[in-house]
């Protein structure tokens, strides 16, 4: 597993800077965890550097692969997290990649699809790395904020970098996306489920009233009016609530 610039194209900024990757790992043998930094120079040359952090077994461990000076005039980098047994497993967690400024910050896919509304950052922390934290106890809302999109991945905008503080972000996404008529939507709650139906056969109804008899008109309105009645009865528990607005300076 691996981050790698052929699929983020970014990390090449990362030439000829010194950086630290680290993450925290849970081997499922002692000392089998370990992080790697590889890179390809335009004339060919490979550089690999390996993490040396003892780490123990069914334990979670801060791996660290500091101040590493990468070569100039790259064409690949990738940072690799490795387990040395075949078979054998390690769980990794919490990495990052520090060393120079960053202001935009890869989203979530749900974020890609769905609308950000709210972000965070941390402000306190008494580990080396604050993001290490936890639980962090003290967070302050970010006004100034926005989206950006390079064609392929989207991206939060911040006015400044937070360094290796934690930022939370909140907002919504769609059920699923769909593209044909034939698609469906996953849902698990039958309250939800109730109340899409409802204002479906709401919908349906109030359609029809066009195309029946005068006699049936009555009769469908009312059908619609009562699956709207429905809807709206179920629209305070099961609807997805939004969230409260804040004005947004960098907008």
């Amino acid at each position: 597993m691996c981050w790698d610039s052929n699929s983020y194209p970014r990390l090449l900024d990362l030439m000829g800077h010194t950086v630290s990757f680290k993450a925290w790992a849970y081997p499922e043998v002692a000392n089998d965890a370990f992080l790697t930094i590889y890179t390809i120079q335009a004339d060919g040359t490979e550089q690999t550097l390996n993490s040396t952090t003892t780490c123990p077994a069914g334990k979670f461990t801060l791996l660290e692969l500091e101040t590493q000076a990468l070569n100039d005039d790259l064409t690949r980098v990738q940072f690799r997290f490795r387990v040395h047994t075949n078979a054998k497993y390690a769980y990794f967690d919490n990495s990052r990649v520090t060393g120079i400024d960053i202001y935009e910050y890869l989203l979530p896919t749900d974020f890609r699809r769905g609308d950000l509304d709210e972000v965070f950052i941390q402000v306190s922390g008494s580990a080396d790395d604050p993001c290490d934290e936890l639980h962090p106890q003290q967070w302050r809302r970010e006004y100034e904020f926005s989206k950006s999109d390079d064609g392929t991945y989207k991206y939060l905008k911040m006015p400044v970098s937070y360094g290796k503080y934690q930022i939370r972000i909140k907002g919504r996404k769609p059920l699923d996306t769909m593209a044909e008529e034939t698609d469906t939507i996953n849902i698990e709650d039958e309250g939800k489920i109730n109340l899409l139906l409802h204002y479906a056969a709401h919908r349906l109804y109030e359609a029809e009233t066009y195309y029946v008899s005068s006699q049936d008109v009555a009769l469908f309105k009312e059908a619609s009016a009562k699956h709207l009645g429905k809807y709206y009865e179920l629209l305070g528990a099961h609807a997805m609530p939004r969230p409260r607005k804040f004005i947004n300076r960098s907008l």
